[in-house]
């Protein structure tokens, strides 16, 4: 009982606020001046510049008795007008009265000096001083008609508003969705890697492996992977140079584009084939720290591309108390 009693209050009391709000918004005057054109040269005289001047009521109230003082070190004359209530006299323009939501407009011939709206002095009205305005841009609008144009645009805005975070919630959820649908597919992908030595390759980095990368699937899950965009990657094909008896030495660019330095080795791919008896390190080759936002680069030792088309590369990251080590191995790369 008491909470509907306060509730009655409080609706009261907005109530009362609002109307009274609105009332003083109905009530409010407009009143404003500004010297609109300026003519500074004309036909009817050489003496001076010709100056038309308005005359604003934007308020929901008629204004009556409204006087607009000039500069009176200046010389006035009243050319033409545009209302039969004004008069001029000295330097004030006089307006009888003028209907709410209105404007007059006089042109006067001023002499002995230049004009500006710095030239008017004040504008007054029986119940307002009014303002005096530089540009005719800035005379404001009736307020009350601005508060109910933005009423009226209130829903649609509020409807827009709702949709937009409606569109970008649903996008945001399937982009969750997608990445972790990706993250899904490449822990799968890991897995047929570490088990049976499936190469996989995502969509995203199609064009690396045009370039000759065949499995990148821990690469891909690394964090390493969010310093690279585009075909950028730590390693890239150079070059490659014949040395005899069928054997060629392959060179790769390391490029570093993360905060931290790292290392690369490479080595024939599959190596299970060997025999106990063979040198197992023979290709083995390898360069350390490359440091930060920085180059090296990566020389194989001779390899029978006829005998072996296939290099693995692993990339060892050196980690810090904020980030772990990584070590990123399986980089499968396609040689000819």
């Amino acid at each position: 009982m008491n909470q509907e009693i306060i509730l009655k209050i409080l609706v009261g009391v907005i109530s009362s606020l609002i109307m009274i709000s609105l009332t003083y918004i109905f009530k409010r005057r407009q009143l404003y001046v500004i010297a609109e054109n300026l003519y500074r040269n004309s036909g009817i005289s050489n003496k001076g510049i010709l100056c038309e001047i308005s005359i604003f009521n934007r308020g929901r109230l008629i204004e009556e008795d409204i006087r607009v003082s000039l500069d009176n070190s200046l010389k006035y004359e009243l050319v033409a007008f545009n209302d039969s209530n004004m008069t001029l006299e000295n330097n004030v323009i006089k307006v009888a009265r003028l209907h709410k939501k209105s404007k007059v407009s006089v042109l006067i011939l001023v002499e002995n000096g230049d004009f500006s709206y710095k030239q008017i002095l004040q504008v007054d009205s029986k119940t307002e001083k009014g303002k005096i305005i530089e540009k005719i841009e800035d005379v404001p609008p009736n307020l009350l008609d601005l508060i109910l144009a933005f009423s009226l645009l209130l829903p649609f805005i509020g409807g827009s508003a709702w949709a937009g975070y409606i569109y970008s919630d649903t996008k945001n959820s399937d982009t969750k969705n997608a990445a972790d649908a990706e993250q899904v597919k490449l822990s799968e992908a890991e897995h047929k890697f570490v088990q049976n030595n499936i190469y996989y390759v995502s969509k995203k980095y199609k064009n690396l492996e045009k370039m000759g990368w065949m499995n990148l699937v821990l690469y891909e899950k690394s964090q390493m992977a969010k310093s690279y965009e585009g075909t950028e990657f730590p390693i890239r094909f150079l070059a490659k140079k014949e040395v005899g008896s069928n054997k060629t030495i392959y060179a790769f660019q390391l490029l570093n584009k993360t905060a931290l330095p790292f290392s690369v080795s490479v080595d024939i791919a599959n190596k299970s084939f060997m025999q106990e008896t063979q040198n197992s390190i023979q290709y083995y080759s390898s360069v350390n720290n490359v440091e930060p936002l920085s180059k090296k680069i990566l020389l194989t030792k001779p390899i029978d591309a006829n005998k072996f088309n296939e290099l693995e590369f692993q990339i060892n990251t050196k980690g810090t108390s904020y980030d772990k080590q990584e070590y990123i191995y399986g980089l499968v790369y396609k040689i000819e």
